[in-house]
């Protein structure tokens, strides 16, 4: 019936037309009638997500992709980018690999598609790599990773959304003293990658603490047996886990939990705080564990957008992954409203010029009234946060203003 009508209503309009007409309105037909204005806001503006997808850091970046998702159907769903005639966000997710080979070769292949702009890895070994992609493409590219080094290189198209690894060795003072009364004997068992050497050079030349065991290998790790069991021969008062693969982290903690290990243990990646440890660790296994994370963890304000999350992805909660993806996504979209234009010079000096007090999706982190990158590219009122394992789910016990518990010295 739809047909018949479609053809009476072309043959009525068509007749006493002159040829020239009929080819303007062929192809007018052909475009499904649609004016160019419409046209353009059907095109999608396009968000590079390079994280791993697969092996030993899977599970980080699989959250990181959730959030960015998320944050993309809020915005879409809200009218897309209203200043470049409402267009919707498009993203273009990558695998970044186990390997700084691996994200520049998979930074490459998704820069090539021009977005205007990217996000990843989350592993900052990773991160460092594919950020000289972006640099040298021009690409604006944001990020949670933490060492020091991503916007210490002078880059100017690296943003970076945490604090940093020098941060992170201070909060985890701070998180010895809170733990451990007087003198502390600090066992470090740590991967090498980049932000992790960052933290263990600072622990080293600012923190007043004896080492008495250092253990380090290169992820992903197949028997911790061999470093725990050092470890403890070390007589710790404190064990500082600084592995950013969860499953890295899952080996450890059950070889500690099966070595007899009664030290408490601070765990200095952000990853630590990833629901997985529910089903990789147990919540008693994981009770108590402190986390000292440059990367915001949802804290008090943020059970919207926490139980959203859950109920999406299915996942106990939102972790600091999820979160990062999720704000990192958010920014871009605003610097694109504020630009105008859908290219990335115009993000980057959007990203440059942002200085906002009410946006909602930084208003979710520590220190976040303020979203205002400064001159390096780390967004300025970046805090540390303290988070503890209690009955099943990481909490923030610091800072006060996002702190949803009070930290449990004794389990």
């Amino acid at each position: 019936m739809r047909s018949a009508i479609k053809n009476d209503l072309t043959d009525t309009i068509t007749s006493g037309l002159s040829r020239r007409d009929l080819l303007a309105l062929a192809s007018a037909l052909s475009l499904g009638g649609v004016s160019s204005t419409a046209r353009a806001a059907e095109e999608t503006i396009k968000v590079g997500v390079v994280v791993p997808l697969a092996g030993a850091f899977a599970a980080s970046g699989q959250d990181m992709l959730h959030g960015a998702q998320l944050a993309m159907d809020e915005i879409n769903a809200a009218g897309g980018i209203k200043s470049i005639g409402g267009r919707k966000i498009e993203l273009l997710p990558g695998d970044a690999g186990q390997s700084p080979e691996s994200a520049v070769t998979t930074a490459r292949r998704i820069l090539n598609d021009k977005p205007v702009a990217s996000i990843g890895c989350w592993y900052s070994s990773l991160t460092l790599a594919a950020t000289q992609v972006a640099e040298q493409r021009k690409i604006p590219w944001l990020t949670g990773s933490i060492a020091d080094a991503i916007v210490g290189r002078g880059f100017k198209y690296s943003y970076q959304l945490s604090a940093g690894s020098e941060d992170s060795a201070i909060g985890l003072l701070d998180a010895i003293k809170k733990m451990t009364p007087g003198d502390a004997r600090l066992a470090l068992i740590t991967d090498n990658n980049a932000a992790n050497v960052d933290v263990k050079n600072s622990i080293r030349s600012k923190l007043a603490v004896t080492i008495s065991s250092e253990q380090t290998w290169t992820p992903p790790l197949s028997d911790a047996t061999p470093a725990v069991t050092a470890a403890l021969r070390s007589n710790p008062t404190v064990i500082f886990l600084g592995a950013t693969s969860t499953s890295d982290q899952a080996l450890v903690i059950k070889q500690l939990a099966a070595q007899g290990n009664t030290a408490p243990i601070l765990m200095g990646a952000s990853s630590a705080a990833n629901p997985i440890f529910l089903d990789a660790v147990g919540a008693k296994g994981m009770e108590g564990v402190v986390v000292v994370t440059a990367v915001a963890f949802p804290g008090k304000g943020t059970e919207a957008i926490d139980k959203k999350f859950a109920d999406i992805s299915k996942l106990a909660f939102m972790g600091c992954e999820a979160l990062t993806g999720y704000c990192n996504i958010h920014i871009i979209g605003l610097a694109l409203q504020k630009a105008g234009r859908a290219d990335p010079e115009a993000v980057k000096q959007a990203l440059d010029a942002l200085d906002e007090s009410n946006f909602a999706p930084a208003m979710l982190l520590p220190g976040g009234s303020r979203l205002k990158y400064g001159p390096n590219g780390r967004r300025l009122g970046t805090t540390v946060e303290l988070v503890q394992w209690q009955d099943g789910r990481p909490r923030v016990v610091f800072p006060s203003d996002v702190a949803t518990a009070e930290l449990k010295r004794k389990i």
